[in-house]
C-alpha cells in the first residue's frame, strides 16, 4: 500500500463529519430538533448564524466533499484499470504528450462504477473535469469549445494528499462564536507556511511545482488569503 492509498483508508476510517460544517435544516428535522431548525430561522437564518458561529455553510462543504469523493473515486478506477497516456505528436502539441488520459463515460458506466459516472456529471462532465486535472481526453462529439484549454501542470495524487490534509485539520477544529464576525468561515487554501509546520514538506514542494497558492485555491474553488497571495506573487512562495 503506497502512502496515498493508506492516507485514504484512514481517511474512510474516520470520515466522520467536521464539527465546522454546518448541519442541514432537513438533518435537524430528522433529528427530532426543529426546534433548533426554528431558532436558527428566527434568529437570522443559517447565512448569519454561520458567520457568528464561525460555521462552513453546506453549499461550500458538500462541494469540497462531492469534489473530494470524485478524486478518491477517479484514483481508484484508473488504479484498478489503467490508465492510457497520450502519444500526441510532440511536434503538434508538447503539452499532450505523456498527459494521462480521462477515462471515456461510456466505459466508466459499462464497468459498474455509476458513483463516479454521475460525481463526473454533476462536476461538468468528463472535459471540465479532465481540464481541471490536468489529463488528457479523447473527442467524443464534434464539439471543440474545449479544444487546447489548460490550466496548468497538476496532478490527481497531489489533489487528494492535500485534500485529505485539508480535511484532517477540519476534523480537528472547533466553531469559534464571534458576534461581531461579517463573514462566515470558509473552506481554506492552507500556505506554504502552514504545511512546513505542520511536516508536509512535499505538499509544499507540490505548491509551488502546480502553479503557486492562488492558483491552486482557485482551481479548487477554495477560499485564499490575498496578502498570501500577494506575497506569493512578490517572492515565488506562500510565506
Amino acid at each position: 500500500m503506497d502512502r496515498l492509498d493508506y492516507q485514504i483508508s484512514i481517511a474512510k476510517e474516520t470520515m466522520g463529519r467536521p464539527s465546522l460544517f454546518m448541519a442541514r435544516p432537513s438533518e435537524m428535522f430528522d433529528e427530532g430538533r426543529n426546534d433548533l431548525k426554528q431558532a436558527i430561522s428566527r434568529f437570522g437564518g443559517t447565512d448569519h448564524i454561520c458567520k457568528i458561529a464561525g460555521l462552513i455553510p453546506y453549499k461550500e462543504w458538500r462541494y469540497f466533499e462531492s469534489q473530494l469523493e470524485l478524486f478518491i473515486e477517479l484514483q481508484a478506477y484508473l488504479n484498478k484499470y489503467g490508465s492510457e497516456v497520450s502519444t500526441a505528436n510532440i511536434d503538434i502539441n508538447k503539452d499532450e504528450m505523456n498527459r494521462i488520459m480521462f477515462p471515456k463515460m461510456r466505459d466508466i458506466r459499462n464497468n459498474g462504477h455509476e458513483r463516479l459516472h454521475d460525481l463526473i456529471m454533476d462536476f461538468g462532465g468528463r472535459k471540465i473535469v479532465a481540464i481541471k486535472l490536468d489529463m488528457g481526453f479523447q473527442a467524443q462529439t464534434k464539439l471543440k469549445a474545449f479544444d487546447g484549454i489548460s490550466l496548468g501542470k497538476f496532478d490527481l495524487t497531489f489533489c487528494i494528499s492535500l485534500m485529505l490534509y485539508m480535511r484532517k485539520k477540519m476534523m480537528k477544529s472547533e466553531p469559534t462564536i464571534d458576534i461581531l464576525s461579517d463573514d462566515c468561515s470558509h473552506i481554506q487554501m492552507p500556505s506554504i507556511q502552514e504545511l512546513l509546520k505542520d511536516g508536509e514538506i512535499e505538499l509544499s514542494e507540490g505548491i509551488d511545482i502546480f502553479g503557486g497558492y492562488e492558483c491552486i485555491a482557485r482551481r479548487l474553488n477554495f477560499a485564499f488569503d490575498s496578502k498570501v497571495a500577494k506575497r506569493n506573487a512578490k517572492f515565488g512562495r506562500s510565506f
